[in-house]
């Protein structure tokens, strides 16, 4: 758990602020990519894994790829050096962006290569809402064990409330990334023996070694860190991670109409 927190606190500056924070009230709008890019920047990329390290502030103020990544995560390691090293015709490093076959940077962060989930329901408003926590949170999902979740008022699985416009929208990949931290499933960190345990549990695809997938190698059952919307970082067992939760959804005042539990969580799967 040590070696964990202090990986999670680089993310932070002297004040014990997540960076993470900084992006919410550094633009009015997502300013375009400089250069020639393979994929064009739109909202859209903030309710995906793959892409919504790519907003420049957020970017700028986590620095490299490397505070995304925990030394509990060794299953995200590799992946994470071969992000960082990439370089794309711009020679920006550090971030996964590389030379596209036509030239251009080609913005895309593996999924495989990041620690942290990301709450859909975060908002500076509410400041106890979750912005983020580590990915062996647990919570039922179709690459995971053929399972869908939806949220309360939604019409259909993997869809969050989005603040952009007071509506619902599909996470990004839901297949492998949605989850909800309100479902049944969820609010609570995985047991890394269910590797084992549920080692015959099938997805959607037919595929059997799903549950170690989402998993941390150095996190046991009981332990994960969560980042609220104020900038603080906590340690938490899983009876603390379900007193949160509720705080969350207790929340209100913020920009959301209605308050979201979903989060996008990366697996390795």
């Amino acid at each position: 758990k040590a070696s964990y927190r202090g990986n999670y606190e680089q993310g932070r500056d002297n004040n014990g602020n997540v960076n993470f924070q900084g992006t919410t009230t550094s633009y009015a709008n997502l300013p375009k990519l400089g250069g020639t890019n393979s994929r064009t920047a739109n909202w859209g990329w903030a309710r995906y894994v793959q892409y919504v390290w790519f907003l420049p502030s957020l970017r700028t103020e986590l620095e490299s790829c490397k505070l995304i990544l925990s030394p509990s995560d060794p299953a995200s390691k590799r992946a994470n050096q071969l992000q960082y090293a990439e370089m794309g015709p711009e020679k920006f490093a550090g971030w996964g962006i590389k030379r596209h076959n036509n030239g251009s940077n080609d913005s895309h962060f593996n999924h495989r290569a990041q620690s942290y989930a990301i709450g859909l329901g975060a908002d500076l408003q509410t400041p106890k809402s979750i912005l983020a926590l580590t990915r062996n949170v647990d919570g039922d999902c179709r690459r995971k064990n053929n399972k869908k979740v939806q949220e309360p008022g939604s019409n259909q699985w993997g869809r969050y409330f989005s603040g952009a416009n007071q509506n619902w929208q599909n996470v990004g990949s839901r297949d492998h990334m949605h989850t909800s931290l309100g479902h049944a499933s969820s609010g609570k960190w995985m047991d890394p023996r269910e590797a084992i345990t549920k080692k015959n549990v099938k997805n959607g695809w037919n595929q059997t070694d799903n549950y170690g997938k989402f998993t941390m190698g150095g996190l046991d059952a009981d332990a994960g860190n969560v980042a609220l919307s104020d900038g603080s970082t906590h340690q938490l067992s899983s009876a603390e991670l379900a007193t949160q939760v509720q705080a969350h959804a207790g929340s209100s005042g913020g920009t959301l109409t209605r308050q979201s539990l979903s989060i996008m969580r990366p697996t390795q799967r």
